[in-house]
């Protein structure tokens, strides 16, 4: 049985910062991505993607290694649309 990974992203104004982390919270690997913040950021979400399955692909691993994403970023949040200003 494969060993399950959580994925931790923090969203920078620059840098986007990403890692996966076991289940009892050891560092499997960290790496970051340039925040792209053309077109009010609406390519995020996908290049966050991308790089998580690049990234998995790296370590010989799928997806369905992971259990669960938690993402953090600055900035108030439209209730109405869930964006992130």
């Amino acid at each position: 049985m494969e060993e399950k990974w959580l994925v931790g992203v923090d969203i920078g104004g620059t840098t986007i910062k990403l890692a996966f982390i076991s289940e009892v919270g050891e560092i499997i690997a960290k790496w970051e991505i340039e925040t792209n913040k053309s077109d009010n950021g609406q390519h995020i979400p996908a290049e966050i993607s991308k790089s998580i399955h690049q990234m998995l692909k790296g370590l010989g691993h799928s997806k369905d290694s992971l259990l669960a994403i938690g993402v953090g970023a600055p900035g108030p949040i439209n209730f109405q649309d869930g964006s992130i200003r």
